[in-house]
Order: structure tokens, then C-alpha cells, then sequence
């Protein structure tokens, strides 16, 4: 008996592709459920994939910033570096600058002088006094016969400049005036003061002379632009490593004064408080930018004199 398929193919024909039409449907739907819940899956992970773009982003940015900040601040950087990795340093440079001032003192005392040829010297010497008939009395008894071979002669001598010494950090920098100076705005003076900073650290007009009542306000460099290259632009790098009884030499006007470091604090920039007016104290204020290659804040460095100064 034949088949019904054999007798009628159009059916046949007709039910193949009915089949294949419900397999391509089925085919189709499924695909479009599969799409349907990828794009599902895709939005439930999107800030998945959105964070860990702005993650690479900002890890990106940051080390290239990083590299930037680096080589633009290299000197002050390596100068801090050292003081991290190596504080003997310091202390090395300390020695040798309290060293060169203890060497500004000229002491003479000798002893081993001949007590005899000091005798003679003085009978010549009298005896030249009287033939001149110069009055010797008010000169009292003991004059002749004090033993000089003890006397003992204590000279300070000052830098013909002003400088402040700072034997903690292994800083010796030169102190500008910029008094004589004149400017009718903001913008000229900051033009004068970056003008001069090329030449040292600078007090700040208005405030106190050193050893004067008053707050003496002084800034400098901590960092400065890769391309100026001048001789003071990271003075002040190492300015946060003073503590407490820290002591600062200053000479002005060819005198000395001794600060001591009584506090540190960090403020925001335009914090011109910290310059003050007129105080029965005699301090003395170290500003610099903070931290080191940026301009965020201002480090203040606060002291107060200790010792009366010597007039040379």
C-alpha cells in the first residue's frame, strides 16, 4: 500500500515546510530571548563596567600626574627624599653650619704668653708714659701690674648681608628687603616678590624688622617651575622638619638674633592673620607653600627671639 506521501507530495511539501517554519520561529524567538536578556544583563552590569573605566581613568591620570609633579619638582623632592631615606644628612650639614658660625667668633687667649717679655712691655710702657708727663693716675693702681696673658677678646662678626641660618634643615639664605620698593596694586607687589625670590627669602613689607616687637613675616620657595633656574627655589622644602626648640640665626642690619621654633601650623592660603600687627613679642614667621609642589596650603612656622642681639 502507498504511502499517503507517495500518493499526495504537495501534502508532504506542505507539512515539511510548516515544520520548518515552526523550527525557524522557535529558532528566532529564541534568539530574541537570548538578545532580550543580554540587553537586560548589560544594563544590570553597566555601572560595572562604568566603574571600572573611571577607575582605569583616574589611576591613569593620577600616574601621569604623578610622573608630572615629579620631574617638575625634582630638586625639592630628592631634597626631601634624603632627609627620609638618610637624616644623618641633616644632622652632617647641621654640624657644619654651626661649625662655620662658631668660627664668626674670633676668641683670643693665650696663656702660654712669656710672663717676662709682658712685664718688660709694660715698664717700657710706663716708663714712656712718665717721660711724656701723661697723667696716669685716673688709670688706678692695678693697671700696670693685671695679668693681659688672661684677657680674654670675644668679637662676633656678622655677614655684611642680611641671612637667616637654619642649622636643623643645612640652610643658609640670603634675607630681602624689599622696603624700598614701591607698587599700587597686588599684582605689582607679587610681580616684585617673585622677582625677588630669585635672590633669597624675603620679609614681608610692613611687617617687623628682626629683633624689633612685632611679627617679622618671611616666605620662600618650597618648589618652583622646572625651567627657572634660579639658586633658592626650593629653600624651604625641608621647612616642616623643624619641631619645637629649634633655633634659627638671623642677621639684619649686621646684628644677631636668635629665634626658637615655638609651633608649626598649616593654613589656607589668604590667611594674612597670620602676619599680624603690633605685638609686645618679638616673633618671627616662616611661610612657604605646602605640600611641596603645590600651592593647596601655606606652612607657617611660628618662633620667638631668645636672645638679646650683640651690636657689632
Amino acid at each position: 500500500m502507498p504511502y499517503w506521501n507517495d500518493i499526495h507530495p504537495q501534502n508532504y511539501k506542505k507539512k515539511s515546510e510548516i515544520v520548518l517554519g515552526e523550527i525557524f520561529d522557535t529558532s528566532h524567538d529564541v534568539l530574541h530571548w537570548v538578545k532580550k536578556e543580554e540587553r537586560k544583563i548589560e544594563k544590570r552590569h553597566a555601572w560595572v563596567r562604568n566603574l571600572r573605566s573611571m577607575i582605569h581613568f583616574v589611576l591613569m591620570t593620577s600616574i601621569i600626574f604623578l610622573i608630572l609633579l615629579l620631574a617638575s619638582n625634582w630638586s625639592a623632592y630628592s631634597a626631601f627624599a634624603r632627609a627620609m631615606i638618610n637624616p644623618q644628612t641633616l644632622v652632617e650639614e647641621k654640624k657644619v653650619l654651626e661649625g662655620g658660625i662658631a668660627e664668626t667668633q674670633i676668641t683670643t687667649s693665650d696663656t702660654a704668653v712669656d710672663e717676662t717679655k709682658l712685664a718688660r712691655k709694660q715698664r717700657m710702657l710706663q716708663k714712656h708714659l712718665e717721660k711724656t708727663q701723661t697723667v696716669t693716675q685716673d688709670l688706678g693702681a692695678d693697671y700696670f701690674n693685671q695679668d693681659i696673658a688672661h684677657v680674654s677678646l670675644s668679637v662676633n662678626i656678622a655677614p655684611y648681608e642680611d641671612r637667616i641660618i637654619i642649622p636643623k634643615i643645612g640652610k643658609n639664605i640670603p634675607l630681602v628687603n624689599v622696603e624700598h620698593h614701591e607698587a599700587d596694586s597686588s599684582t605689582e607687589w607679587h610681580k616684585i616678590f617673585m622677582k625677588e625670590l630669585e635672590n633669597g627669602i624675603v620679609k614681608y613689607p610692613g611687617s617687623a624688622d628682626p629683633g624689633e616687637k612685632g611679627n617679622s613675616f618671611i616666605f620662600g620657595h618650597s618648589s618652583n617651575y622646572p625651567w627657572a633656574k634660579w639658586d633658592y627655589n626650593d629653600v624651604f622644602a625641608l621647612l616642616n622638619e623643624l619641631t619645637a626648640g629649634d633655633e634659627i640665626i638671623v642677621y639684619f642690619h649686621q646684628r644677631k638674633f636668635i629665634y626658637t621654633v615655638k609651633e608649626k601650623m598649616v593654613v589656607k592660603p589668604g590667611h594674612i592673620s597670620s602676619i599680624g600687627g603690633y605685638t609686645d613679642d618679638k616673633r618671627m614667621t616662616l611661610m612657604t607653600c605646602w605640600p611641596v609642589g603645590t600651592t593647596l596650603n601655606r606652612l607657617l612656622v611660628i618662633t620667638e627671639m631668645k636672645e638679646v642681639p650683640n651690636t657689632l
